[in-house]
């Protein structure tokens, strides 16, 4: 049984005021340190918002029903190329697998330690050779797409990874600095030796987060990256809207910002963490944003098919409530803003753009996820 189809079109307005240009420059380039620097300014001069209409073109998921298209905790969402959908599951330690209909197939994975079986699985990646690589507790479990268990890599001290040639990953990775303090970099991973190379690093303070049954604060202590069909890394840091470009060999060749500053948290929201924090102590290296705290300036970044750069805002998280909407800053692959637009729903974890689509895990308003291909119209 596949779950009822009801295709929906989202349209994003132009707003009149970001239709209007200047005739002063919306971004600014030049060399620093040797690089490549692309500043963009908003407002009258910049990109606004571009109307496009995203259309469910397909949704998988039943809150009650055949099991088959039941998910408890959707972690990740990936196709292959000829349009199958994976759908890891980090509840049930499984991975599901659905035709382009979106048809159920098979399942494969389960509890366990043993070959082909998961204990905490987080990420899931399709290979351009079409294997499925699912990131579990200490290791790489690496499947077919019929579901047939291929071999286990071994990794060390990284999570959330992206596939690119040649046997490698680009992963976070947490390492400890010259002076003992703890870093997460964006490093490109060998898988064969596991010899690793940092493109980016960030300061991580403790505590990372702070949380209570309602709502939680993360701080802006995390990196995230996309990778493009050149195999050039965009990385970023949640503290600051910078993106720093890397070709395939590691080298720095590109950077972009946008005069976007963080937003300082307030309301009830500055309460809620005032509140939390007065029951943590103090480690000896004080958190910088723990006396003012602000929102992470970014969440993700993908690269769609045209080799453009989508770059999700952060917004707040809320246990028993779901975000109406997420927000993109799209830029050219080389830095430029060229507008920002808005999916009016909760995706995650992060858009995958293959055959011509968007697949991602979408939430409703009631907290349930379901697997979706979006088709996107400009």
């Amino acid at each position: 049984m596949r779950s009822e189809l009801i295709p929906a079109v989202f349209l994003i307005l132009l707003c009149p005021s970001c239709a209007k240009k200047s005739d002063v420059p919306s971004f600014k380039a030049e060399i620093v340190d040797g690089v490549k620097t692309v500043h963009n300014f908003r407002g009258d001069s910049g990109a606004g918002f571009k109307p496009v209409q995203f259309m469910v073109d397909l949704s998988i998921g039943v809150e009650e029903g055949d099991e088959k298209y039941m998910f408890i905790s959707p972690a990740d969402i990936d196709s292959d190329r000829s349009g199958k959908i994976f759908v890891l599951d980090s509840h049930d330690d499984v991975v599901k697998e659905y035709d382009a209909r979106g048809v159920f197939l098979r399942q494969f994975g389960r509890q366990g330690q043993g070959p082909g079986e998961f204990q905490t699985p987080s990420c899931l990646r399709v290979s351009d050779q079409d294997e499925i690589y699912v990131r579990d507790y200490n290791r790489i479990e690496v499947f077919s797409t019929r579901g047939d268990y291929l071999k286990t890599l071994p990794v060390e001290g990284y999570s959330n990874f992206d596939l690119i040639d040649n046997g490698a990953v680009i992963a976070e990775k947490r390492t400890s600095g010259k002076d003992g303090a703890e870093y997460v970099a964006v490093a490109r991973i060998e898988l064969q030796n596991q010899a690793s190379r940092e493109l980016l690093s960030q300061r991580v303070y403790w505590p990372a987060r702070v949380m209570d049954d309602d709502f939680i604060y993360e701080y802006p202590y995390f990196v995230v990256w996309g990778v493009d069909s050149n195999q050039r890394v965009y990385a970023a840091s949640g503290a600051e809207y910078g993106i720093s470009v890397y070709d395939a060999g590691g080298n720095p060749v590109l950077r972009f910002t946008s005069d976007d500053a963080r937003a300082p948290v307030a309301g009830d929201e500055l309460k809620k963490i005032e509140a939390i924090t007065t029951r943590v102590p103090n480690k000896v290296v004080e958190n910088p944003f723990r006396a003012r705290p602000v929102y992470p300036a970014l969440k993700s970044i993908s690269v769609d098919e045209g080799d453009r750069v989508w770059v999700e805002r952060y917004q707040p998280r809320w246990r028993k409530r779901v975000n109406k909407e997420t927000v993109f800053d799209v830029f050219s692959a080389g830095g430029v803003l060229l507008f920002s637009t808005q999916l009016p729903r909760h995706v995650y974890p992060q858009l995958k753009f293959k055959n011509g689509f968007i697949y991602a895990l979408m939430k409703n308003e009631a907290g349930y996820a379901s697997a979706v291909r979006i088709k996107m119209k400009e």
